[in-house]
């Protein structure tokens, strides 16, 4: 087993070419979720809460991602194909939500877009 010093590639930083090819277009599992994970996710785990679907998959999905990279309503209305309002009000009710409930839901979620990332 060969140390940094003594492998000259290791050692400046850069990748071989076959392994770069490797990790190009893959996204590290400790990445922030994309919209489009958020809600392949939510859209698997949101009949578990018994709420209607665009109360949960909204709130899941904003539970899911960061605040600052969040995105905006709208565009998730539009994926959800509701109005605007819709998911402003949506977001309301899912912040009423039993927290328990609220934190086993996204849990899985995460789980869910975790394991479809790393599996491909």
């Amino acid at each position: 087993m060969t140390n940094c010093r003594s492998n000259p590639v290791a050692a400046s930083g850069e990748l071989p070419p076959t392994a770069a090819a490797d990790v190009v277009g893959r996204r590290p599992s400790s990445a922030p979720f994309t919209l489009a994970e958020s809600l392949a996710a939510a859209d698997v785990v949101w009949p578990d809460t018994e709420l209607p679907r665009e109360i949960a998959v909204a709130g899941i999905v904003f539970d899911m991602m960061p605040a600052h990279l969040s995105p905006r309503r709208d565009v998730v209305a539009r994926r959800l194909r509701v109005a605007p309002d819709v998911v402003r009000v949506a977001l309301l009710l899912w912040e009423c939500a039993d927290d328990s409930i609220r934190f086993d839901v996204v849990r899985r979620a995460v789980a869910i877009a975790r394991a479809r990332r790393i599996g491909g």
